[in-house]
């Protein structure tokens, strides 16, 4: 790129970054990278994922993530799709959701310039104070129920996985034994059934 200064090179390359990612949300809790880059690799070359997780337990995860595509195009596919039609990951009833992604969500990667910010502390005298304590208490108060559904929605996600893992392997043991049954052979040949599962 020829007649561009370093830090035009490094906002372009960032640009493009931006342009090749999307931003995943309304996941299983259970979610895992090689989960969602399985249902993602269906619409072309998954280059790196990162599940976000809660601050406060980093074990924990949030449901939402960055996912970065080989190509914009490839990116602005699953945008489209998965607007478009229901999409659920991981065989949980949830659809999942795409937007692009923009540079806000990329605080803390490496071709972001870093911008300073002002900060400090503010007390209950100053104008517009009253407003800015008013938000922080409802923000607290969303940040509580919202962990609280979480916390139920996990408890649903988790019975449901084992519930499902639970049906496979009945499913699994009836057709272990009757595969290889004689009775079956002589069944299929006199209604004249085709074996589907072998």
């Amino acid at each position: 790129m020829e007649g561009l200064t370093e830090e035009e090179m490094h906002d372009r390359k960032f640009a493009q970054l931006v342009q090749r990612c999307l931003m995943v949300d309304n996941l299983s809790f259970t979610i895992t990278d090689a989960i969602l880059c399985a249902a993602l690799g269906q619409f072309g070359t998954v280059q790196s994922i990162k599940l976000l997780r809660d601050p406060k337990n980093p074990g924990k995860c949030i449901g939402t993530a960055i996912v970065e595509m080989e190509t914009a195009q490839q990116a602005n596919v699953i945008v489209k799709q998965m607007q478009e039609f229901l999409f659920m990951v991981g065989g949980m009833p949830r659809p999942a959701r795409a937007y692009k992604a923009t540079e806000a969500m990329f605080i803390d990667h490496p071709l972001r310039r870093k911008k300073s910010l002002e900060l400090r502390f503010l007390t209950r005298g100053e104008p517009g104070a009253r407003e800015v304590f008013q938000k922080r208490e409802i923000a607290e108060i969303h940040a509580f129920e919202r962990n609280y559904l979480q916390q139920q929605q996990r408890i649903a996600e988790e019975e449901l996985a084992m519930k499902q893992f639970e049906n496979f392997q009945e499913l699994l043991k009836k057709y272990e034994s009757i595969k290889d049954n004689k009775e079956i052979d002589v069944l299929r040949q006199l209604y004249k059934l085709r074996d589907r599962v072998r």
